[in-house]
């Protein structure tokens, strides 16, 4: 014996059903193994030069170049008179400006440089539009160390990362300040940069909280 069941009209109407389907809509599966790919671009990118360009990279740029021209245009102008050709002297040849230097020189260093695996910089042809990849016939993008979208085999650390569409030696992230991938070769460029920051932010406070109260004084 069947039972017919009814539906509410007000469980039929137009809005309920829009309202629904949206419900029952599925975000994009989260791939959390190391050798899945997600959304990658039709070429591979070089580094962090290569389009598109992040926008946390063009905020880092223009904050640097920001507090660089503050701090040597505005600031030591400011300063009184007898102060000025010091505060001149002590910034470009031993202090501030060396670390200011060292940060851009390794900031861009880390940009510039092609994190790629071994086997990827030797025969990839970032010409060449890559492969779409095809889960139906392998389980991931890396298997047995060898890549099924670059076509290599690559190291044990090796991760093909999904915003660059290449494999990374030693993977560690794909930084948006930078716009490029971390790996084996930049961790110590990395290490550099962050020390160099670290010994530029005491003296850069100093040296701004100074500039600022001699100019109030002058005031």
């Amino acid at each position: 014996m069947e039972v017919e069941t009814k539906i509410p009209s007000s469980l039929s109407s137009p809005g309920f059903l829009l309202f629904s389907s949206i419900c029952q809509r599925t975000v994009p599966e989260q791939l959390h193994s190391r050798n899945d790919l997600v959304s990658s671009p039709l070429h591979s990118r070089v580094n962090g030069w290569s389009f598109p360009l992040h926008s946390f990279q063009c905020i880092a740029l223009l904050l640097y170049t920001y507090l660089a021209l503050v701090g040597f245009g505005i600031y030591i102008p400011l300063l009184p008179h007898e102060w000025k050709y010091a505060a001149y002297t002590v910034s470009f040849f031993p202090g501030i400006g060396i670390l200011f230097a060292h940060h851009l020189v390794t900031h861009l260093v880390a940009i510039t440089i092609d994190p790629a695996d071994q086997n990827v910089l030797t025969k990839k042809d970032y010409n060449n539009p890559m492969p779409v990849f095809d889960r139906s016939r392998h389980g991931h993008v890396i298997q047995n160390q060898h890549c099924y979208l670059c076509e290599v085999d690559v190291g044990p650390k090796a991760k093909h990362c999904s915003a660059c569409n290449k494999c990374i030696a030693d993977f560690d992230h794909h930084c948006k300040w930078l716009n490029n991938c971390v790996g084996i070769f930049r961790n110590l460029s990395g290490s550099i940069n962050l020390q160099g920051q670290t010994q530029q932010t005491g003296p850069t406070s100093f040296w701004g909280l100074t500039c600022a109260r001699s100019v109030v004084w002058r005031t």
